[in-house]
């Protein structure tokens, strides 16, 4: 049994002394484990976040298997020592890991993923890493709405999400139910490329929006606990957002 694919890392695992177990979304094989043996190259190269040409054998499919592959692309070099980036990649990592079946295909996650991690070292990653959580609440039949008011159909002066049908609410219609509605960050209601700057705050609520639905219909589903990696995020920026106030 052998298949090449294209995938990007996720998650490594050591196994006894040489070997090391890699967890990795596939394009067109899902999230996929395989096993590898423990080298200076092929260490390097499986590492989270990071692209490779991959090839994957074993004797039967139910197997485990052992993987191979060849370096296509990595983010890590660019965020090495930029904290909250490198936060942001351990989160949308362990998400994939936790939430997605092994072995069940999900291209769409896989484009967005791979999207995420080449808009990594921009300004538009808070823009990227949502959308990831965005396609993974729609992989689990939740689609959240931000074009247009669930209840005016307006698309100006979004500033409300309704939790209970992930449709945005106008600033106006909202109002009256401000304690009862999510806030909705300006930023993913304006075109994804408008040079706007990403506050910390605003990330921060769109995190919190979005862990109401992840929450909800992901993990409590499940039985899973939102993964330590998305908490160190939120942790880096309130940590950076206190900063700022003091300064």
């Amino acid at each position: 049994m052998h298949w090449a694919d294209e995938g990007i890392v996720i998650n490594t695992k050591r196994f006894g002394e040489s070997h090391f177990i890699a967890s990795v979304l596939t394009c067109s094989h899902g999230r996929h484990l395989g096993l590898a043996r423990k080298n200076a190259s092929v260490t390097s190269i499986f590492q989270p976040g990071t692209k490779i040409s991959l090839h994957w054998k074993a004797r039967l499919s139910e197997h485990l298997g052992t993987w191979s592959g060849d370096f296509v692309f990595s983010p890590l070099a660019d965020i090495f020592e930029k904290g909250l980036l490198l936060a942001a990649l351990g989160s949308a990592c362990a998400l994939i890991d936790v939430t997605l079946p092994e072995r069940e295909p999900h291209p769409d996650v896989y484009h967005a993923f791979h999207h995420f991690i080449y808009a990594l070292n921009t300004p538009f990653w808070p823009d990227s890493y949502i959308y990831l959580e965005r396609v993974l609440l729609e992989n689990a039949g939740i689609t959240l709405d931000f074009s247009r008011c669930a209840a005016t159909g307006m698309t100006e002066d979004l500033v409300y999400l309704s939790p209970r049908t992930g449709r945005a609410v106008s600033r106006e219609a909202g109002l009256p139910y401000h304690d009862k509605l999510l806030l909705l960050p300006s930023f993913l209601t304006q075109n994804p490329y408008q040079n706007t700057e990403r506050k910390a705050e605003d990330i921060l609520e769109a995190l919190d929006m979005m862990e109401t639905f992840l929450t909800r219909f992901i993990l409590d589903t499940h039985h899973l606990k939102m993964p330590s990696a998305r908490e160190r995020l939120k942790a880096k920026l309130q940590h950076q957002l206190k900063l700022k106030r003091i300064a």
